[in-house]
């Protein structure tokens, strides 16, 4: 025989083997084991829209003082319920206000009343050089709620109008 062939057979007889021997191994026997654990974990994911706080009435609301210096408006204000998160909430720390196009300003509020409401008064101090008494003035007022890194998306507005020669108003649109 020649090497040729010889190599032939070898490697025919390797094949038939190999195949004979997959086709005839038996299967892989089936388990009855099982993972149990007693432990498991659970979780609560809350969600909770913030709603600014709610103008009551605005008991102050007059024209500047001729001389500059004086309170201008009173807005008396609520949270817009009593039940958590809004029960927690104080004045000084859970309201932005934004005064013109100047945001964060700080004022300061008193109460709450036995009736639950805030009141904040806007002098011309406050306001700063909006106020023009003689030549008339329009300043938005705007009110959140914040809380951590938390801001209501929707907003409480009063706008103090002193128009020359006209009346006040204090025009109120709670969000």
């Amino acid at each position: 025989m020649s090497a040729l062939t010889s190599r032939r057979i070898l490697s025919g007889l390797i094949g038939t083997t190999l195949l004979a021997t997959v086709l005839f191994l038996p299967a892989t026997p089936t388990t009855d084991a099982v993972f149990v654990d007693s432990e498991y974990g659970t979780a609560q994911v809350t969600a909770a829209t913030l709603f600014p706080p709610v103008i009551v009435d605005t008991p102050l609301c007059q024209r500047p003082p001729v001389t500059g210096s004086g309170n201008l408006f009173t807005i008396r204000w609520t949270w817009p319920s009593a039940t958590p998160p809004y029960s927690t909430f104080t004045a000084g720390t859970n309201v932005r206000w934004k005064i013109g196009t100047t945001d964060g300003v700080v004022v300061a509020s008193t109460g709450p009343d036995a009736n639950g409401r805030y009141s904040t008064t806007f002098s011309s101090g406050i306001v700063g050089g909006i106020v023009g008494g003689l030549l008339g003035v329009n300043i938005p007022i705007e009110m959140r709620t914040v809380t951590q890194n938390w801001t209501s998306t929707r907003v409480t507005r009063m706008v103090y109008n002193a128009p020359l020669g006209a009346g006040v108003s204090c025009t109120i649109t709670n969000g």
